[in-house]
């Protein structure tokens, strides 16, 4: 799908850099600064609490104010946007009419901003198709939309290519009708985007195994595309229970019978959290210490990964700095280390527990 051309002359930030940054790190300074959020007569939230756009703060999605920031009539889009598909969004308004006020009126608008020229691909690929399929009557009040633009940071003076999801006023439409009509093209093009039932529930369920001896634990040693490690084991199998998947990919990637001890951690990745960095499908991981349970020796090549791997034993406590996929190394050696009963349930998302997948 095309995009449409530029609709605002003015698009700015002032520091589009930190913007990114703040985005990308919850912990960031930009998170934390303190906002006054007022509501307007006409509907805006800004800090002057009067009407017009020009006071609108820009927070990311984990500023604590950041829901309260968001005027109703694009609230949910946002979030959904921001939580579900993990993308930045950098500027949104409802619409306002302005009645009275000597104001111009303006557009239903919520701007997008990509990291990337793939991002941006996925971006027109999901949005594009819901949008279009609004757009199929050229009198309409509303004319949905997907708008190239470009965002300037007024600090360093670059300028970022943004897609921003517009809710057109028709070439012929009034102002009262096109607020009339928004709502619905609003409350559709959200119920396209919504992940069906279907969706939802789609998960990708592994275990793993964690055998330690002497000191050491078994990983797998992975050397392209750079240096890495992971834990034996694989995905269920549908209507397969943990212990039997744990005990049959165990026996397919190390050779051997294992036996589970105990539930060490479970990792979630959330796509929409980490911008689908490792794909669109939620997973979950199940970790088990596990103990061998016959004498068979260990090969020293594991054959049926298409990319050179080799079984081998590294130190328990490097578990702490090596390169571990997903990055729960210093989870499991505090469960291996834990003398008391350990809480299994690690969710993994970035900024909860400061832990990186």
């Amino acid at each position: 799908m095309g995009l449409g051309s530029p609709r605002r002359a003015v698009n700015v930030i002032r520091d589009v850099e930190e913007f990114l940054d703040a985005w990308a790190e919850p912990g960031h300074r930009y998170n934390a600064r303190e906002v006054a959020l007022r509501s307007t007569s006409a509907g805006n939230v800004n800090d002057s609490g009067r009407p017009g756009t020009d006071s609108g703060k820009v927070l990311t999605r984990w500023h604590p104010s950041f829901a309260a920031s968001l005027e109703p009539g694009v609230s949910e889009l946002v979030l959904l946007l921001a939580e579900r598909y993990g993308w930045i969004t950098y500027t949104s308004c409802e619409g306002h009419e302005y009645a009275g006020s000597g104001l111009d009126p303006v557009e239903r608008v919520i701007g997008l901003l990509p990291r990337t020229g793939a991002e941006r691909a996925a971006i027109v690929a999901r949005l594009g198709p819901a949008v279009t399929a609004l757009d199929r009557d050229p009198d309409a009040a509303v004319r949905p939309a997907l708008v190239e633009e470009l965002l300037t940071s007024k600090v360093s003076g670059r300028r970022y290519p943004v897609v921003d999801v517009r809710f057109a006023r028709g070439p012929d439409a009034s102002w009262p009708a096109y607020f009339a009509a928004v709502g619905g093209a609003y409350e559709a093009l959200l119920g396209a985007l919504i992940p069906t039932s279907t969706e939802a529930i789609m998960r990708s369920v592994s275990v793993k195994g964690v055998l330690v001896r002497n000191g050491s634990v078994l990983v797998i040693e992975y050397v392209d595309p750079a240096l890495h490690y992971n834990f034996p084991g694989g995905r269920t199998r549908e209507g397969e229970s943990l212990y039997d998947a744990l005990l049959r990919t165990c026996a397919l990637e190390v050779q051997i019978d294992v036996v589970p001890d105990r539930l060490l951690a479970v990792a979630e990745y959330d796509p929409g959290k980490w911008q689908r960095r490792w794909g669109d499908v939620p997973k979950l991981q199940f970790n088990f210490l596990v103990h061998a349970s016959g004498e068979r020796a260990l090969p020293d090549v594991f054959h049926e990964t298409p990319t050179p791997t080799r079984l081998c034993w590294l130190p328990v406590e490097s578990l702490a700095t090596v390169d571990l996929l997903p990055r729960i190394g210093p989870t499991i050696l505090g469960a291996l280390r834990a003398s008391q009963p350990w809480d299994p349930l690690c969710n993994y998302v970035l900024g909860q527990r400061g832990i990186d997948l």
